[in-house]
């Protein structure tokens, strides 16, 4: 279900194909079969609330964004409620992908949230109040593995990876961007991008979201469009956007501009994301011709991205 749920909010799948159909119905099944186990039941294992309800709820509670529906699963949706109520619960925020920077656009990779912490308090989203980590073990190192783009974690924890071995992306219209994560163990609060773009490029498309988003030009020169302007941007230029902030950036100058994106992933996807039509962005090909709140409509008439690093590191401060 998670690695739906991120396909979908990153717009790496559309509900109708065939692969999102597929897991979608595996998804499904999962549920029936927990539905099944808690017919009668108020836990998962035993009379008491234990770390089986917080590991299984960390991936359950967030069926709805892969696309299942949880009515036909009337003792799941109980037993969600029952681990609601319980004491020191705390409601996380739901957050993905978002636009140039581990999200919703192409550039963007951010995942399904999962708290740091100790391991178990990273398996229940919070479920555990403080005084019931102390004593627990300390956080872990996350696994690394080669994957077609680059080393990817693939368990939650701490780690380090040089840019040059992370995992990438890349396209031709829109660049090349290291996004960090992986599937299977996403940052859940902040997410990071290292954005390559080429110049007269637009890195993603001009938008605006309900979180606070930040930039700082690494190398190289681009062109900074927001809320209507354009402001030239060079190296160690900071972008500071709040929230609805519309903006956009288009590469410059002679060579690549590398820029550090982050951005806060609360309240996503409820909050959402806007395309506006931009006549300045559209100018530069990074606006759309009308306005959405889809990822895939604003998308569409870029290729998709591939997994891997550029062909080349020339231009770059790592080469």
């Amino acid at each position: 279900m998670s690695g739906l749920r991120f396909r979908l909010l990153t717009g790496r799948l559309a509900p109708t194909d065939d692969e999102a159909i597929r897991r979608k119905g595996g998804g499904e099944e999962v549920l029936r079969l927990l539905d099944d186990h808690l017919r009668g039941r108020e836990f998962f294992v035993g009379e008491s609330y234990s770390i089986a309800d917080i590991g299984i709820y960390g991936y359950v509670h967030v069926a709805g964004e892969a696309g299942i529906d949880l009515r036909p699963f009337a003792h799941v949706s109980g037993w969600l409620e029952c681990v609601r109520r319980q004491p020191g619960y705390i409601e996380r925020p739901r957050a993905l992908p978002g636009e140039c920077r581990a999200g919703r656009g192409p550039l963007a990779v951010r995942l399904r949230p999962r708290p740091a912490g100790s391991q178990l308090a990273r398996a229940g989203h919070g479920l555990l109040s403080a005084p019931a980590r102390r004593g627990a073990r300390v956080t872990e190192e996350a696994r690394l593995e080669q994957q077609d783009a680059g080393l990817t974690p693939v368990s939650d924890g701490w780690f380090v990876v040089n840019v040059r071995d992370a995992a990438w992306v890349t396209s031709e219209a829109l660049g090349a961007a290291c996004i960090f994560e992986g599937d299977d163990a996403p940052f859940p609060d902040v997410g990071f991008t290292l954005a390559v773009l080429q110049p007269g490029r637009a890195g993603g498309r001009y938008h605006r979201e309900a979180n606070q988003e930040d930039f700082l030009v690494l190398a190289g020169e681009c062109l900074l469009l927001i809320e209507g302007e354009e402001r030239p941007l060079k190296a160690w230029d900071f972008v500071h956007c709040p929230p609805d902030t519309e903006h956009g950036f288009v590469g410059a100058g002679d060579g690549p501009c590398v820029i550090f994106m982050t951005g806060a992933r609360k309240g996503w996807p409820e909050k959402g994301i806007v395309y506006p039509r931009s006549e300045p962005a559209l100018r530069h090909g990074a606006g759309v011709e009308t306005e959405t709140t889809s990822p895939a409509e604003a998308y569409a008439p870029f290729p998709k991205w591939k997994p891997g690093p550029p062909e080349s590191w020339d231009g770059l401060p790592w080469a």
